[in-house]
């Protein structure tokens, strides 16, 4: 499979560390998300229920990528009917309870709205060890999963490589970052975000 649905059409999308955005922003992300969601389900007859199913899955499938103790900065990136949209967090597990920045609803709708209006983008994260001290240069490895078909299609640590490394217009390397392994990314049970 080819990592183009990881980094969108715009060229690669390096995920860095989840920067604070404006209320405005967030505010506005969900609105967008939750209409393209509405339309999308505007003659399904269940739509209470399919998206509270869509919604706890997509939230499993968060919590199944993030069980690994490290310091985590997520990014989806989806595309929904022609319009673009990233949604980023960042998430800590010392050894024992998840705890992200703020809550993740930005991700989660992220990828129910992928799910059911019927999207295709990427999830990307990125993982740093506790214990090395919170420098730019601080080792992380990067895997990531292809959106496509509601589905969370593990990347191998090639395709997350193009994916990060190679721009997607001109098809020129990009130099890969200073202290970053891109790894297979694992098979997550049940694997559907929604």
């Amino acid at each position: 499979m080819s990592s183009d649905r990881a980094r969108g059409r715009h060229g690669s999308q390096r995920t860095r560390r989840a920067r604070p955005r404006s209320v405005q922003h967030h505010t506005a992300l969900l609105s967008r998300l939750t209409q393209l969601v509405l339309d999308a389900m505007a003659n399904c007859p269940d739509r209470e229920f399919v998206f509270s199913e869509a919604n706890r899955r997509a939230a499993d499938a968060l919590s199944e990528l993030l069980v690994r103790p490290g310091e985590h900065h997520v990014t989806v990136s989806v595309e929904i009917l022609g319009e673009s949209f990233t949604a980023q967090c960042a998430a800590h597990k010392p050894q024992g309870a998840l705890h992200f920045d703020r809550q993740p609803t930005e991700l989660v709708f992220a990828l129910v709205a992928a799910a059911l209006a019927g999207g295709t983008g990427g999830l990307i994260c990125r993982t740093s060890d506790p214990a090395d001290a919170p420098t730019p240069d601080r080792p992380c490895a990067v895997y990531g999963w292809a959106i496509f078909d509601s589905t969370l299609i593990p990347l191998t640590s090639a395709q997350i490589f193009n994916a990060e490394c190679v721009d997607n217009v001109t098809g020129e390397p990009i130099p890969p970052e200073h202290a970053v392994t891109y790894i297979d990314a694992p098979e997550l049970p049940g694997g559907r975000p929604g």
